[in-house]
């Protein structure tokens, strides 16, 4: 996230310092909010400017075993965005 935080501050992009700032503690998951809650899966979130971002994390569970299954979605708005995604 260093790395992240410093090739995006030239472009204008909140770093991850400026969204843990930004987040209710109680609302969220470093710097992501719980955009839905299921009994089963949660729903990660942030949106900016040039893109909004998912991440689902989904836990099946059978009498073998449980598994989680992660999924994550992204879309973009602009240019940057695009490029954001690129890297």
């Amino acid at each position: 996230m260093t790395i992240r935080d410093l090739v995006v501050l030239p472009f204008g992009l909140r770093t991850s310092a400026q969204l843990k700032k930004e987040m209710p503690t109680a609302n969220g998951y470093g710097f992501f909010y719980v955009m839905e809650e299921f009994p089963d899966e949660v729903v990660l979130g942030a949106d900016d400017f040039h893109l909004d971002f998912r991440l689902s994390i989904m836990r099946h569970t059978s009498d073998a075993n449980t598994e989680l299954l992660i999924t994550t979605a992204v879309r973009v708005h602009n240019l940057l965005g695009r490029g954001y995604i690129q890297l």
